[in-house]
């Protein structure tokens, strides 16, 4: 029988993977970037026994831009490493994730390849390629009957100086990998604060935009709607059309783009709805040639908004279901 080893990071993913998989022999590889000390500290907190390896050093091979604290091949050094310890090797890979590297066919591949390596099967693989991180959150609050206070304590942020000398911030609540863990929560019920408005609209656009798995944009939407209606961004998950000529600008016809003089009410409208959380799509019967010149209005105005789009078809009038004037809103 093969030996299995579960790769832990201190995160909600692999945390609750050593539950589902019923506590195996954990292994953490310390690769001496500026957050490992933090998930070697919530290591030896969630589970003590794990063993920490110091072999490799990876933390010049971090990419500085990403908040994510990407490295590439990470998971490729990391299951190579694991070989010393195990013959299957769980890495936590999730249905619903968004990396090259952490996907069922990559795993395979990995296994191959090291298997001829090291002259052995090598097994590297997932127990939850068939579930999102909402899923594996459910499946968790189940079996321990909704005490979420341990998954609580997991850390998945990157963010820096998360060590404030009294403990660590195991979450700020305002970066992409805060806002997974976040959407993975509340929509089961657990009612985590998540401050970054602008990155909840982003993530709600592509998700309308099909961008993820079905599963993950169902959750996004889901949880922002949700979100939005208990707290103060009161229009946070909803999406308003808004015309621009007549409407933004006080002239209606004409081509002078430049020197539309501003529906100064109504501009002040669209930016509060902005700062409520609504995303604010300009759309208008402008050109494409247009753009430039109507970009540079917005911004001398100081009009929020999330997307611009040009070439609205020509009408005399709009008949919709969902049509509202701007002072109703």
């Amino acid at each position: 029988m093969s030996e299995r080893v579960l790769l832990f990071s201190g995160g909600i993913d692999s945390y609750i993977a050593w539950h589902y998989l019923n506590r195996p022999r954990t292994v953490y590889f310390d690769l001496k970037t500026p957050y490992s000390d933090y998930e070697v500290r919530v290591i030896k907190e969630l589970i003590p026994n794990t063993i920490i390896d110091n072999s490799l050093n990876l933390a010049s091979r971090q990419d500085q831009k990403s908040d994510a604290s990407f490295i590439p091949m990470r998971n490729l050094y990391l299951a190579m490493l694991a070989c010393k310890y195990g013959d299957e090797i769980i890495i936590c890979g999730l249905e619903d994730d968004h990396v090259d590297d952490k996907t069922s066919e990559a795993f395979a591949r990995f296994s191959d390849l090291l298997s001829d390596f090291n002259g052995r099967r090598i097994k590297v693989t997932s127990p939850f390629w068939e579930m999102s991180k909402a899923d594996i959150v459910k499946w968790y609050l189940k079996k321990y009957h909704g005490d979420a206070s341990k998954l609580l304590e997991t850390i998945s942020c990157y963010t820096p100086n998360l060590q404030d000398g009294v403990g660590i911030k195991r979450y700020c609540g305002k970066c992409r990998c805060c806002f997974r863990k976040w959407n993975a929560l509340y929509v089961n019920g657990i009612e985590l604060l998540f401050h970054n408005v602008g990155m909840m609209k982003e993530y709600f656009i592509r998700a309308r935009q099909n961008y993820y798995t079905p599963k993950r944009n169902a959750s996004i939407i889901k949880t922002i709607s949700n979100y939005g209606k208990k707290s103060k961004f009161k229009h946070l998950g909803k999406v308003y059309m808004i015309d621009i000529d007549g409407i933004l600008t006080n002239e209606i016809e004409g081509h002078d783009y430049e020197n539309r003089t501003p529906n100064h009410k109504n501009i002040s409208k669209v930016y509060s709805l902005w700062e409520q959380g609504a995303i604010i799509i300009l759309w208008t019967s402008r050109y494409s040639e247009d753009e430039k010149v109507t970009r540079e209005w917005m911004r001398r105005l100081g009009v929020k908004y999330d997307q611009l789009i040009l070439g609205k078809p020509q009408y005399d009038g709009i008949i919709d279901d969902k049509v509202i004037n701007l002072d109703k809103v």
